[in-house]
């Protein structure tokens, strides 16, 4: 039979195990740990902040790779739009390079071209022309 109190044994255990701990983390008192290598303390000089964004543009998938995709939009009034995809990407002497073609539900087909790096420029294709966005 179960019982109808605001009590439950369930309660009680759940109650007692968050004063235990509560109890042990307040007589513990507060840790003293040095910041980890990772931590920043004040702002990056010059330098350091140029090794910081070469190390960034140059962080990414290693090698070659390709993905096939589908993009959902769900707005908040209307209908559900989805797009298939597929993006290829690796890195050339200038950055990292990714080639994306989209195709929407009526199928046209969207295709962009991105070069990352010093001068990262984007490419989209449409009437068989190319023009830099």
């Amino acid at each position: 039979m179960a019982s109808s109190g605001k009590f439950t044994p369930a309660i009680l255990w759940r109650a007692f195990f968050i004063l235990a701990f509560s109890v042990r983390a307040w007589a513990a008192g507060p840790s003293i740990t040095p910041p980890s290598n990772l931590a920043q303390v004040g702002l990056p000089d010059a330098a350091e902040a140029q090794r910081i964004l070469s190390q960034f543009r140059q962080s990414g998938i290693a090698g070659v790779y390709y993905l096939e995709f589908e993009l959902r939009e769900l707005p908040r009034r209307g209908e559900e739009l989805v797009m298939r995809g597929k993006l290829w990407g690796g890195r050339n002497d200038q950055g990292a390079v990714t080639r994306i073609v989209l195709v929407d539900g009526v199928g046209a087909e969207h295709r962009f071209l991105l070069q990352i790096g010093p001068q990262a420029t984007v490419w989209r294709w449409g009437a068989g022309r190319a023009a830099p966005l």
